[in-house]
């Protein structure tokens, strides 16, 4: 909780990946190397090139982005980073991170939301995220 805090004030900040390494080196608690490894491999949490999100920050922005394409066809990075209410540091990695895992295609300066060729594909996009 404290290494990767979660302020619903900035709910789309996340921690600095080498602040939680470096806390983790100095901590005196066995096995926190693997637990940390265990979280990451469930989505508890998510690394987003050099942050840590918690997963839920990730559900979260996910169901916006996909908010957004309700009515929209097409995002740039400006309206994503608006979306979230945080600053271009943080969102251009996060939509990359969407990027590489199929949830959204880039077409130039623009982004819009990848569809599943099949339902099955779907489910597996899905539970990527989770």
């Amino acid at each position: 909780e404290a290494v990767v805090p979660f302020d619903r004030s900035t709910p789309f900040v996340p921690a600095d990946l080498e602040t939680v390494v470096e806390t983790m080196r100095r901590s005196r608690v066995a096995g926190l190397s693997q637990a940390f490894d265990t979280l990451v491999a469930r989505g508890v949490l998510v690394k987003v090139n050099d942050f840590i999100y918690r997963g839920t920050q990730i559900r979260m922005a996910q169901e916006r982005l996909q908010g957004f394409f309700t009515s929209e066809r097409l995002m740039t990075m400006a309206q994503f980073r608006d979306l979230l209410g945080t600053s271009r540091k943080y969102a251009v990695p996060l939509l990359e991170w969407f990027d590489a895992r199929g949830v959204t295609v880039r077409s130039g300066d623009h982004r819009a939301l990848r569809k599943p060729r099949d339902p099955a594909e779907a489910s597996v996009s899905a539970a990527r995220i989770q």
